[in-house]
């Protein structure tokens, strides 16, 4: 009661004045565990990102930054923006990427920009102390810290506006897909609407499927494809699998053996690839498995995400390692160092064991998220290089084993033919996704087929609801959504 009474007096102390003295009243308003270190207005125009190149167009908004500890180890930054104008009512939760470590100042931008009060966190990791020095930092990434970040939104909202937001949404990608299956699973009434891309939501064995696929490709300082290879093999997959113009719109019904580019004895150079290339396309193809047990640790890549493995490619950090080491560090110790090293059966193991129950988010059990009327629209890209489209899946089939039909009701899944990771990528991938979210958690319309764009305007997409895939009429341009229907898988 004391702490109402105090927002309280906040607000009619505020009554009346500029949005410049109502921004700085901010500053007073009481977080636990949390304190509010600056709160000032920004002027509409373009605003200059810390180390970064500015951001242009940005309505005019009150930045409250903020600082959490909730433990003696944490340092989490968290931002609030709130236009002063034109506030939608509802508050937008943002994702972030990676190990963070940084704000995704685009998403606090872009948020605004749509009229939402946004916040965004930094997960209180840093780059600089090798991103987890201590279990509580690891907790503070994985689910302590956007939980914090959705308190804090709530409070200085509510205190800036005068009122309560009348919907709360979240919207991540990657790593920010993980923080919103978090979110439902463990913070289940934070959200009511959650958007979460190529969710990064079985983190540890993601790690190590990423370090199979970074090993497939590089045999020391040697890197055995190149991105001229991977065009040639991306060429290959679309003309042997179900594809329309260069992008295969189901990896799922795809018979590719790389074999069928192997040199010949009059092969030229660049036509064809050697055994050992081979060997690592399958290896990406199949995924990680526990050379002891045989056991799958994730899936592998899927047919026609080739021409994106350039990301594979990149050279190994000066220590000798593989790009996001820091998991299997916090993990194994920093004594390791070389990706060399890594023993798939007994380190993933030990991995599983340190870390799974903190960092993952595999948890089907959603029956608090579904209680209290939250919806969730996921999504994920075919041609994801990085984050196997095949776990989100996956996942998607396991709550529909557990809630049978009635998951339909609260959690939908997309996946979207040619995507990239996040984005990117040849197909057309661009829709509303927040839109279709409000009038689900709003209207009560549930979304069905959605149509996507690409970039250019000229080709677009039917988006249907998992299982359910588009189909082909006969008739119309190929390249049209609108020559497509959704066809639900036959017994």
């Amino acid at each position: 009661m004391k702490h109402r009474l105090s927002v309280f007096a906040i607000l009619l102390c505020a009554v009346g004045a500029r949005a410049e003295s109502r921004c700085a009243a901010m500053q007073a308003v009481p977080l636990k565990q949390m304190t509010v270190v600056s709160a000032r207005e920004v002027n509409a125009g373009a605003f200059q990102v810390p180390h970064g190149d500015p951001i242009a167009n940005v309505p005019a908004f009150c930045r409250v930054q903020i600082k959490a500890q909730p433990t003696a180890e944490s340092r989490i930054g968290i931002e609030v923006w709130m236009p002063l104008t034109a506030w939608n009512g509802r508050l937008l939760g943002t994702g972030n990427g990676g190990f963070a470590g940084r704000f995704a100042y685009g998403s606090l931008a872009n948020g605004i920009r749509q009229g939402y009060a946004t916040a965004n966190t930094d997960t209180g990791t840093n780059p600089e102390a090798g991103y987890f020095p201590s279990s509580e930092v690891i907790v503070d990434w994985a689910s302590r810290s956007v939980h914090l970040m959705t308190v804090a939104a709530e409070e200085i909202t509510s205190a800036f506006y005068g009122t309560k937001a009348k919907r709360r949404y979240f919207s991540g990608c990657s790593s920010g897909g993980q923080e919103a299956l978090t979110e439902a699973q463990r913070y289940p009434e934070d959200y009511d609407g959650i958007l979460a891309g190529a969710p990064a939501h079985d983190r540890v064995d993601l790690h190590v499927a990423a370090l199979w696929n970074w090993l497939a490709v590089h045999h020391g300082q040697e890197v055995l494809l190149t991105s001229h290879d991977l065009q040639l093999l991306s060429n290959a997959v679309t003309r042997a699998c179900p594809s329309v113009g260069g992008v295969v719109m189901d990896p799922t019904a795809c018979r590719f053996d790389p074999s069928v580019l192997s040199c010949k004895a009059d092969a030229k150079a660049g036509e064809c690839l050697t055994p050992e290339q081979i060997a690592a396309v399958k290896k990406i193809y199949s995924g990680p498995v526990n050379p002891r047990t045989g056991r799958q640790i994730y899936p592998g890549l899927s047919y026609g995400s080739e021409s994106q493995w350039t990301v594979l490619l990149a050279p190994e950090h000066g220590d000798g390692s593989m790009p996001y080491v820091g998991l299997f560090k916090a993990a194994l110790g920093n004594g390791w160092k070389s990706a060399a090293e890594f023993r798939f059966d007994e380190d993933t193991e030990a991995v599983e064991k340190r870390l799974s129950a903190q960092v993952n988010a595999t948890d089907p059990n959603l029956d608090a998220f579904r209680a209290h009327g939250g919806k969730i629209l996921l999504t994920h890209g075919w041609a994801d290089p990085i984050i196997s489209p095949g776990r989100t899946i996956q996942y998607a089939e396991k709550l529909q084993q557990r809630y049978g039909a009635s998951s339909d009701a609260f959690v939908r899944l997309y996946m979207i033919p040619g995507q990239a990771h996040c984005g990117g990528g040849p197909g057309a991938a661009r829709f509303d996704s927040l839109q279709a979210l409000t009038a689900w958690v709003e209207e009560d319309r549930a979304p069905r087929e959605i149509t996507a764009v690409d970039g250019t305007g000229q080709r677009s997409a039917l988006l249907c609801t998992y299982p359910a895939k588009p189909e082909y009429r006969g008739t119309g341009s190929r390249v049209a959504a609108s020559a497509y229907s959704c066809v639900e898988p036959k017994e």
